[in-house]
């Protein structure tokens, strides 16, 4: 009204995964394992209890925590999702399962990611060891035992839409390796429709 402006700049990062100082999230499940879906009518395996408790330690820190209880299975793991410079979110988690029949195993992930108004990109690396099982998890295939992963999406501005890329590369127990590329672009068609050009290939093991 006067004829002065004030501005005031301040960084400022917020992510999904990041809880506020003391906040709790949490959910508890409890059931048995859905068989042949599609297949077959009302076909159950294993009961089972699982729960998941996440707590914001501070504004830049959330821990995590997971069990699960089975007839056959169980398990439990720990993460951490905290803040790190230049807007990124770092993610590191590891976890422990007993299987009556594969034994004791352990898995890992580690990961980095960030978003903004002009673009994204995500990093992550994942391990398992042969003998590794989750509830829901077939009896016959071997779980995965690294998968890397990389995406980045750029926006290119209104009216321009929006690219994206991603790589996966996932090295098996059993079976050789795959590797996918993909890329898209998406741009918006009015007010209630867009459109999607994708593009995406397989090598390794198939082609």
């Amino acid at each position: 009204l006067l004829g002065r402006e004030t501005v005031l700049v301040q960084d400022f990062f917020t992510h999904s995964d990041l809880l506020d100082q003391g906040l709790s999230d949490w959910s508890a499940e409890l059931g048995a394992v859905r068989r042949n879906l599609g297949v077959e009518n009302a076909d159950y395996g294993q009961g089972f209890a699982s729960g998941l408790w996440r707590y914001g330690v501070d504004r830049k820190r959330t821990a995590e925590a997971r069990a699960e209880f089975g007839e056959e299975t169980s398990g439990g793991g720990i993460g951490l999702a905290f803040e790190l410079p230049w807007q990124l979110l770092g993610q590191v988690a590891a976890a422990g399962s007993r299987n009556d029949t594969a034994g004791n195993g352990g898995h890992g992930v580690l990961g980095v990611q960030h978003a903004s108004l002009r673009h994204g990109f995500s990093l992550r690396a994942e391990g398992s060891s042969r003998e590794y099982r989750q509830i829901g998890m077939e009896d016959g295939p071997l779980p995965t035992r690294r998968l890397w992963s990389a995406s980045y999406t750029s926006y290119a501005g209104k009216g321009a839409g929006s690219f994206g890329f991603a790589y996966a590369r996932i090295e098996r127990y059993d079976q050789p390796e795959l590797v996918t590329t993909s890329a898209n672009y998406t741009h918006r068609v009015g007010a209630r429709a867009t459109l999607t050009f994708s593009a995406s290939r397989v090598s390794g093991a198939t082609r």
